[in-house]
């Protein structure tokens, strides 16, 4: 049976490694990440290195006041037409979820 390591990068700068365990339910995802919807964040957020890993959201962090901007997380900006570019960040906790292969 495949085992998982799940890391928590939380919005205040720090990270929670989890206990390796089998491949966590979205019900279990919800409780850790404390939402109602789950989001998949796309892989150009990641940081440079990040390994290959799957990254779940809180859909509506952004909507929720106590949220702010992920630090562990890249920010995109748009190449502006007029004006400042726009930015594109992460809010609130993510999850990341990997195979584990040992000796982490």
């Amino acid at each position: 049976m495949k085992q998982y390591l799940y890391t928590l990068y939380k919005q205040d700068g720090t990270i929670e490694v989890l206990p390796i365990s089998k491949k966590k339910s979205f019900n279990e995802i919800y409780k850790i990440l404390n939402c109602e919807m789950i989001e998949v964040i796309p892989s150009d957020y990641y940081p440079d290195g990040f390994g290959r890993a799957v990254v779940y959201g809180d859909e509506e962090a952004r909507f929720n006041g106590n949220n702010k901007r992920n630090p562990h997380f890249k920010v995109l900006k748009s190449i502006p037409d007029h004006g400042k570019p726009i930015e594109w960040d992460t809010v609130g906790d993510l999850l990341k979820e990997e195979v584990y292969k040992g000796g982490k």
